[in-house]
């Protein structure tokens, strides 16, 4: 929570959205021209291919920063070791669910004609809740995995090196 409001106070929130707008619009009227066969597609769509990439590397480095800034103002706010165990738990407890719990999920949609319409009520049970079993051995994992460019936030490693902070697996939570 406080990485957020690291966000919001760094007005990262605005121009964040301003970037995402700017993206999916480009995107939508790349696709409707070149769907169309419009007659000023001849025009626009090469100069989309060459600016789409463009912008999105520029506005991704951008991004990348905000996350940074982001968690060092956290960092000031509330203590680095404070921010640097969310982040542990947080990135330990979402590989958990994406490799234990999500799973499960899909494969009842592929099951049953009518989805669970309350996927995330099964989070609020207490094996959910509890911490990752196999922490230790997760945030080893966790640690090899490097900063890439399919997501603008920096792996948990260069987030933890950025905040000084050395890894180690959080204590259960007051």
């Amino acid at each position: 929570m406080p990485h957020e409001f690291g966000h919001l106070s760094g007005a990262h929130g605005r121009f964040g959205a301003w970037i995402y707008r700017v993206r999916v619009g480009w995107s939508r009227l790349h696709s409707s021209l070149e769907q169309a066969k419009h007659w000023g597609s001849f025009l626009f769509v090469p100069f989309f291919n060459w600016y789409a990439p463009r912008f999105a590397a520029y506005s991704f480095v951008q991004a990348r920063q905000q996350e940074y800034e982001a968690d060092g103002l956290a960092a000031r706010t509330v203590g680095a070791a404070a921010i640097a165990n969310a982040l542990i738990r947080l990135d330990l407890k979402a590989e958990d669910l994406e490799r234990s719990y999500w799973p499960s999920i899909l494969k009842g949609a592929d099951d049953r004609p009518t989805p669970d319409a309350q996927p995330f009520r099964g989070l609020m049970s207490a094996e959910r809740r509890s911490f990752v079993p196999q922490a230790a051995e997760q945030l080893r994992h966790a640690l090899e995995r490097k900063t890439s460019t399919a997501d603008t936030h920096p792996c948990l490693r260069d987030r933890l090196t950025a905040l000084k902070r050395a890894p180690a697996v959080p204590g259960e939570p007051d």
